[in-house]
């Protein structure tokens, strides 16, 4: 075999004792070069741990779902991985194959009808001699493995166009997508939920970059008891209205949570999943621009490791050498120029996430750098930037976009979202247990 195999394990931290040993006995695989396992523990401190995931995913030639009460319950491994790993099965872009570790009637999941191991779906947990289990699961994957060679060499190329296919990265960006983290309100830890679940539309005040309007005596939790000014408009109004724009708010206003939301929506209109959304979500009418998310902290590390070669430090060039590099290796199926092509030909929607994330000493660089790039690609493309109020005035300003702030919530708002959240019981449950 000339490279080793790729395996992505796919389990829940709770059943980390079950991944460790099943790597113990496949380490022999490993040592004669016939697999190269991979799973979240190798994530590096630092590393965004959700596209180290997503990135390992897409390269995995063979997913093993450690199957357990605790895995299927893990909305982030049923939810996220199981979807995306079984979408690529389908399409024989990789190998799934489940690992019955504890009892579940996991037969009308959605790899239900896939073969298991160990030997007849027999859960590990219920072998007497879980060693004997585990060597079963192990000699399963050797032969896999050792097939899974023969094939790759004697499967026939087919190619099917010369155009490359972005449906895999369409697909990757849903499904990243389709979570975010609830952090504080009393959270040990950022829970990961559902933003379909979650998501409450924003409003934008009607007074441009938001200048404080008349002084209002709020509640005992900080609210304006009138709710939204008359005048704040929705963001589908003002994308409508404005192919770019600046993005500005407080702290937990939502910001990134919008990004998110806009390029869920994109990426399911261009897979044509959701038709006829993107209007009443985004103000965007016609064929749906192509989404591009950007993480304005990742960039500013991309260059602090890759110098300018020459190019002027708030060059375009630069946003686009980013771009050629989150495609590295061929990632989605796609070459490395992909987005930088599709951003220069047009019809993209450039969101670029959290200019307040960037560090002080180069925020002035990366929001010249933008302005720069908003100058020269605008007229084909849409940008939308976010950032804190604060961090936005003075030195990041852009004067080629539009600033727009986000309104406060309203305490209806405020209890939807809470109620979403499943922070609190709903107000006909506390009714109802007040009777």
């Amino acid at each position: 075999m000339s490279q080793p195999v790729r395996v992505f394990f796919s389990y829940s931290h709770e059943d980390d004792r079950h991944r460790v040993a099943l790597t113990k006995h496949l380490r022999l695989l490993e040592r004669q070069g016939l697999i190269e396992s991979w799973f979240d523990r190798k994530i590096l401190p630092g590393e965004n741990w959700d596209e180290a995931i997503q990135r390992e995913l897409e390269r995995a030639e063979v997913v093993l779902f450690l199957v357990s009460s605790h895995f299927m319950n893990s909305e982030y491994c049923y939810g996220v991985e199981v979807k995306r790993a079984m979408e690529r099965h389908e399409t024989g872009e990789a190998v799934v194959v489940p690992i019955i570790v504890k009892a579940y009637d996991w037969h009308s999941a959605l790899f239900g009808k896939l073969v298991a191991l160990p030997t007849d779906g027999k859960a590990v947990t219920s072998w007497s001699n879980r060693d004997e289990a585990w060597t079963d699961v192990a000699k399963g994957l050797r032969r896999l493995i050792e097939d899974f060679d023969r094939a790759k060499v004697s499967k026939p190329k087919v190619v099917i166009s010369t155009e490359p296919d972005p449906t895999g990265y369409l697909e990757a960006l849903d499904s990243k997508c389709s979570w975010v983290k609830l952090q504080g309100m009393g959270a040990k830890v950022a829970d990961r939920l559902p933003l379909d679940r979650i998501y409450t539309r924003l409003r934008v005040r009607g007074d441009g970059r938001g200048e404080e309007r008349g002084k209002v005596r709020k509640d005992e939790f900080g609210l304006d008891p009138r709710g939204r000014a008359e005048e704040d408009l929705s963001l589908a109004q003002i994308l409508q209205e404005h192919s770019s724009a600046v993005l500005v708010g407080d702290p937990g206003s939502g910001k990134t949570t919008f990004l998110t939301f806009a390029a869920q929506k994109l990426a399911r209109g261009c897979l044509e999943i959701e038709k006829g959304e993107l209007e009443p979500a985004l103000g965007i009418t016609g064929d749906p621009p192509f989404p591009i998310f950007v993480r304005l902290n990742e960039l500013a590390d991309f260059l602090a490791e890759n110098p300018e070669n020459g190019c002027p430090a708030e060059a375009p060039e630069h946003l686009l050498r980013f771009l050629d590099y989150k495609l590295t290796g061929g990632l989605h199926g796609l070459p490395e120029g992909y987005l930088r092509n599709r951003l220069q030909e047009g019809g993209c929607f450039v969101l670029l996430d959290g200019l307040d994330e960037v560090p002080a000493s180069v925020r002035a660089r990366i929001a010249s750098l933008v302005d720069q790039t908003v100058a020269e690609l605008q007229g084909k493309n849409r940008f939308l930037l976010t950032c804190r109020t604060r961090a936005y005035e003075g030195v990041a300003y852009l004067g080629t976009l539009q600033t727009f702030t986000l309104a406060d919530f309203g305490p209806q708002e405020v209890e939807s979202f809470v109620f979403r959240s499943r922070l609190v019981p709903s107000p006909a449950s506390r009714r109802s247990r007040a009777a």
